[in-house]
């Protein structure tokens, strides 16, 4: 999956969501598993932007950097424990808590490429930044 289809389908995001692609190495090419992880983090990055926003896809296929920006942007409460701990991920799929954070984190295990959190140094009150492979 290449730059043009993650925009092409980044098109069909519901709500006022930008995705930019402007810092992603170019070309940029992912393999079909990390394909999968890219669009479920667009869906997961989607849902974390309740007032629409904007997705910032940064770096390259092998080291790709996550981060979303608007008005109450945030990653859904958890992620950092179903990153970590796959018995969390699974209780989550049953839970009242977002299903497709874990979905996401269990995808990344399953696939054995990393999917990991990136504290943001600017400013501590911005949501984090996820970080896929490195």
């Amino acid at each position: 999956m290449d730059r043009a289809r993650i925009q092409s389908l980044a098109t069909g995001l519901q709500g006022d969501i930008a995705v930019d692609l402007s810092a992603l190495a170019n070309p940029t090419e992912w393999s079909a598993p990390a394909g999968r992880i890219v669009l479920n983090l667009l869906l997961l990055a989607a849902g974390s932007l309740p007032a629409g926003g904007t997705i910032v896809l940064a770096g390259s296929a092998d080291d790709l950097f996550v981060k979303i920006a608007g008005s109450g942007a945030a990653w859904p409460a958890g992620l950092a424990r179903c990153l970590t701990d796959e018995t969390e991920a699974i209780a989550a799929l049953t839970g009242e808590r977002n299903v497709q954070m874990a979905i996401t984190a269990l995808l990344a295990r399953a696939t054995g490429i990393r999917l990991s959190i990136v504290f943001a140094a600017a400013d501590r009150h911005e949501p984090v930044i996820l970080r896929l492979g490195g």
